[in-house]
């Protein structure tokens, strides 16, 4: 038995249209995916993917990547910032960069840079003040009476 021939003819091509609607939502929905999951890609690709920061971070990703030389110095909080969107500053200090780190965080919000450096040129600084400690003395002239 076929829609035509039935008696409620009407509510047979109502269902007929329901499903062909639901199939171009269906459709379109799929091309709206697909396109954020392309975007998606090329905005990873862009950036690059830092492994390093990634497994010390739990495999996100740092809001940009900036050269130690782009950050100021702060002598009141004694760290290197960088502007945050957030209108707080990034924050790293030398002893981090001397142990090694290039996460720079914000603490006001969640979101964290890398910082790219040349450790050697923050563990030169701690070498410079252990071999000043290590240096002998001047000897003073004693008065012997």
């Amino acid at each position: 038995m076929s829609c035509e021939t039935t008696p409620v003819r009407f509510w047979c091509l109502n269902i007929k249209n329901i499903v062909e609607t639901a199939q171009k939502i269906l459709t379109q929905w799929l091309l709206i995916e697909l396109t954020l999951l392309n975007t998606f890609f090329l905005m990873t690709a862009n950036r690059g993917f830092h492994s390093i920061a990634a497994k010390r971070t739990g495999g996100t990703m740092s809001y940009d990547d900036v050269e130690i030389e782009d950050m100021e110095w702060n002598e009141e909080l004694q760290a290197f910032t960088y502007p945050c969107p957030c209108g707080d500053l990034f924050q790293i200090t030398k002893e981090d960069l001397r142990l090694g780190e290039e996460i720079a965080r914000c603490p006001s919000c969640s979101l964290y840079i890398t910082v790219i450096y040349i450790i050697e040129d923050f563990l030169g600084d701690n070498d410079q003040k252990k071999n000043k400690n290590i240096e002998p003395s001047k000897q003073q002239p004693i008065a012997v009476a």
